[in-house]
């Protein structure tokens, strides 16, 4: 199934928006693209320059609701309860 898959994708690139880094493929169809660093973000778009806008627009968003839910519930956020990687994204938060 992975190697289906992989037959799909034209082209991979990697980027950066808004200092996170993003992974871009090109497949048949369209464009997606994510970030490794928060990782429940995935847009999809006709270009890359849409996934590149569509991505500027998702982190901040998605940013502010950490930001919001870490405020309604401090207790799911406590150091030893999140990942290395959300460790490192509160951590920009707070630096910021």
């Amino acid at each position: 199934m992975q190697k289906q898959q992989m037959d799909r994708v034209i082209s991979s690139e990697e980027g950066s928006v808004q200092g996170y880094r993003v992974l871009y493929e090109q497949l048949p169809a369209n464009w997606s693209a994510c970030t490794p660093d928060l990782p429940v973000i995935l847009v999809t778009g006709e270009s890359r320059e849409e996934c590149e806008r569509l991505m500027a627009e998702a982190i901040p968003l998605h940013l502010e609701g950490l930001r919001e839910d870490r405020a309604e519930r401090p207790w799911l956020y406590t150091h030893e309860q999140l990942s290395p990687e959300l460790r490192a994204v509160f951590a920009r938060i707070d630096a910021a």
